[in-house]
């Protein structure tokens, strides 16, 4: 599981490790600091500008809506199985999973359908027609009702609804991919290795020249 506090802990042994000179000077709360924003800004992630569903439930404060680009479709006889890259907030209406589409094109979006109703549904009525196609989600995985790689779609992105990195605290499990914690750490480090190299350098007072 992948935490606030592990990933900072890893990015704190690291710069330990390549800069020792700057170990009194990296704290694990800046570190943090930087894991939130970085995180967000790779995430894409905007604030839900709804508080209420229409059913009347609501959405907590601090909600974001993150974006996970790139996701593997994997066959599933004449549909397609795509795992979450994260888990989402449970929320009314199903919303935590808020779209799914074709990789790079948000305006082709998926038709969300609840689990319990979509085997009562005549799918090749109902939705050919409008050249739509329709999922569902369930755990950890979503089931799109096509055969997106026999269309040239290998890959998805979604939108999920997530909460906000930077009012988690140290054990939530954080709403990313392994692959995304690697550029997450690699990029705080950079971040961080940059700005101390640079005041240390700065600190450095040159030694008088002594002249006989």
């Amino acid at each position: 599981m992948i935490t606030l506090y592990t990933i900072s802990e890893q990015i704190l042994r690291i710069l330990n490790a390549g800069f020792p000179s700057t170990r009194s000077r990296v704290i694990i709360e800046e570190i943090k600091l930087h894991v939130a924003q970085v995180a967000n800004t790779l995430l894409k992630a905007e604030y839900f500008n709804v508080t209420t569903t229409l059913d009347g439930g609501s959405i907590p404060d601090g909600s974001l809506i993150a974006t996970y680009e790139g996701i593997n479709c994997t066959p599933n006889g004449s549909n397609t199985k795509v795992q979450l890259p994260a888990i989402p907030m449970m929320l009314p209406e199903k919303m935590g999973v808020y779209s799914v589409y074709p990789s790079g094109m948000p305006d082709k979006a998926f038709i969300p359908v609840p689990i319990d109703v979509i085997y009562q549904l005549n799918m090749t009525q109902l939705f050919n027609p409008l050249n739509s196609i329709c999922y569902t989600w369930d755990n950890k995985n979503i089931t799109v009702y096509a055969n997106l790689v026999g269309m040239n779609i290998p890959k998805v992105d979604m939108r999920l609804c997530v909460s906000d990195i930077s009012n988690m605290s140290d054990n939530d499990p954080l709403p990313i991919s392994p692959e995304l914690q690697s550029v997450i750490i690699s990029k705080v480090c950079d971040i961080l290795a940059q700005k101390y190299d640079t005041q240390r350098e700065d600190s450095i007072t040159p030694e008088p020249n002594n002249k006989k």
